[in-house]
């Protein structure tokens, strides 16, 4: 408790882990499509600082979208599930679940080209092997966000996500990303 304390109290930082996403879109027609991602993180980060595991992980991930226009705009929905591999790192190693499935469930809706309104719902199996809620039990997660496009490559996406299963992830988090499409 007091290594917690310590960290929580001091400026510590630095580097995080990496992950690195390989996306192939499968099918398109119909206005649905199908995805695989395969995603791999390299354990960049310190676990004494909390920025990483010390661990490789990865993951394979099989998604679904469908997109169509509305009188006012356009919208879509999307899911995906995906099965996981979490290495042994300097994080809680003996009790890491080496395999954890996730999935989410999402909706958009585009009233405008330049504005897109979302919602989505994620779920992750349990990440250790605990009896403590926190640590031990499914997560479920909803997030609220929406995208505002400068120009077609340029685009500008808020969100804020809550903890539906309460203790088990952040009970808030921000999202604030600036892509650019080259």
């Amino acid at each position: 408790m007091m290594f917690i304390s310590r960290f929580m109290n001091s400026g510590d930082g630095g580097f995080g882990d990496l992950r690195a996403n390989l996306v192939y879109e499968i099918s398109s027609k119909n206005n649905v499509s199908y995805g695989i991602q395969f995603s791999i993180k390299a354990p960049t980060g310190n676990a004494e600082k909390f920025t990483g595991s010390e661990a490789w992980d990865s993951s394979l991930a099989l998604m679904t979208q469908y997109a169509d226009s509305l009188s006012s705009g356009s919208y879509s929905v999307w899911a995906g599930i995906a099965g996981n591999y979490l290495g042994n790192g300097e994080v809680l190693e003996n009790r890491v679940n080496n395999w954890v499935a996730n999935g989410w469930l999402g909706g958009g809706w585009s009233p405008y080209h330049w504005l897109g309104l979302k919602i989505q719902f994620d779920s992750h199996s349990s990440l250790y092997d605990s009896h403590l809620k926190e640590l031990g039990d499914p997560a479920l997660i909803m997030t609220l966000g929406g995208s505002l496009a400068f120009t077609e490559k340029t685009i500008l996406d808020l969100s804020f996500s809550e903890d539906l299963n309460v203790e088990v992830s952040p009970d808030i988090a921000f999202h604030l990303s600036l892509k650019h499409t080259f």
